[in-house]
């Protein structure tokens, strides 16, 4: 069975910058993933996120130039599989006792992010299956060079990330009113 293509690709004529400006992290088990109620999708972008009682997502604001995601997609012809390699990173710049702890309980949980890009759109990164975060602590070794946290993300998926209603944000960063477990 072919996969029809349904469109082209006409260039922009103005210019976007790039980039992430901030990352929203929230823990995978805090939102409710079930089938029906994963997020609710209008002209293929996220306007519904059910998080579980009490629970929230958390803001890490980036520098210009530091964060970035990607999603890989390949295709193989022999065996007719197809998948995504989603990956990220992301700069805490800070060695205070209560980020290095914060960045360490990534690394202990399965996570979904919601990447903030330059121009205010914001994009949904492990919705499927979550996202795996590697946390490498660096001193530095010169007197200007970084020093803090290297957040790494990495995870795979069938679909590609979604872009977020920007109007969904602010209920996500509160603890939700959301629905029990």
């Amino acid at each position: 069975m072919a996969c029809a293509l349904t469109q082209g690709y006409t260039r922009k004529v103005c210019k976007d910058p790039s980039g992430i400006k901030s990352v929203l992290i929230g823990e995978w088990a805090n939102v409710v993933w079930s089938d029906v109620t994963k997020y609710a999708l209008t002209a293929n972008v996220v306007t519904t996120l059910t998080m579980v009682v009490d629970k929230q997502m958390w803001r890490f604001a980036q520098a210009p130039g530091v964060a970035n995601f990607k999603c890989t997609g390949k295709g193989n012809a022999t065996s007719g599989g197809y998948g995504y390699d989603i990956t990220g990173t992301m700069q805490t710049p800070d060695m205070g006792t209560l980020t290095i702890e914060q960045n360490a309980l990534l690394t202990k949980n399965n996570l979904f992010v919601i990447a903030e890009l330059q121009n205010g759109d914001y994009y949904l990164y492990g919705q499927e299956y979550g996202l795996d975060a590697i946390d490498d602590n660096d001193t530095g070794t010169a007197m200007d060079d970084f020093k803090g946290d290297i957040i790494t993300f990495a995870g795979m998926a069938t679909i590609k990330p979604k872009k977020v209603n920007s109007a969904l944000i602010a209920v996500l960063l509160e603890p939700a009113a959301g629905v029990e477990p």
